[in-house]
């Protein structure tokens, strides 16, 4: 939900993330089915782990955040969250996560971009509206994630080597996906190569059951 900028979402806690993350995916499956969750489809789930749990430990480790300490969950969700927001907009890129996946670990660029922009995240965070007593309550708001997003901070690298064009990033995973469905094809020919010389074994077994569609019996009567 993070990559998806949706930190107020992630601050509601793991039971309520979980559940529109499990609404996210089968959204996917029921518009592309499997197709959708191919090998890079987990790679990049790494790399996002790779990635959040670098910034978690950054975090907890700088200086301004031990000279006030709290809240470091929601910070860590909105910094990535601001950056993937940034990228998306200010630079129609995204960050390469087939790159983390390789190297398994951050770039020099990449890690110095989170830096800067956590304690800018982190300031903002905390500066919520008067009215506010609830720090962790103001996290789940849409309205947080709105003052988040119009922070003006200076990134300060440049983010090439780490990103990869927006248009680039569909291509790429288009191309994963005719990939995974090329390969579904393939197994699925070797598996029916691998069964003809049962075929007619398996159709009369299935027709005394009433278990063949017309197109089935035909297609099985073709192996045998």
């Amino acid at each position: 939900m993070t990559f998806e900028r949706k930190p107020d979402v992630v601050s509601k806690g793991a039971q309520k993330c979980f559940l529109s993350f499990a609404e996210d995916i089968g959204k996917r499956w029921d518009g592309a089915g499997g197709e959708t969750f191919h090998e890079d489809y987990f790679r990049d789930a790494v790399a996002k782990t790779i990635l959040f749990r670098w910034t978690d430990t950054m975090v907890g480790k700088a200086d301004w955040y031990k000279a006030d300490r709290g809240y470091k969950a929601n910070i860590v969700t909105y910094t990535v969250a601001w950056l993937v927001n940034y990228l998306e907009h200010s630079r129609k890129s995204r960050i390469d996560l087939q790159k983390i996946w390789q190297s398994q670990g951050l770039s020099d660029e990449l890690e110095e971009a989170l830096a800067r922009c956590a304690p800018e995240v982190a300031r903002e965070i905390k500066s919520a509206p008067p009215e506010i007593e609830n720090i962790s309550e103001y996290c789940k708001r849409q309205a947080c994630w709105a003052a988040v997003k119009k922070l003006q901070i200076t990134v300060g690298v440049d983010l090439a080597e780490s990103t990869i064009d927006r248009e680039e990033q569909k291509q790429r995973t288009k191309e994963a996906s005719d990939e995974g469905k090329f390969g579904k094809e393939v197994e699925f020919d070797v598996f029916l190569v691998e069964l003809s010389p049962h075929a007619s074994e398996i159709r009369i077994f299935a027709e005394k059951r009433n278990l063949l569609s017309p197109k089935a019996a035909k297609s099985l009567a073709k192996m045998a």
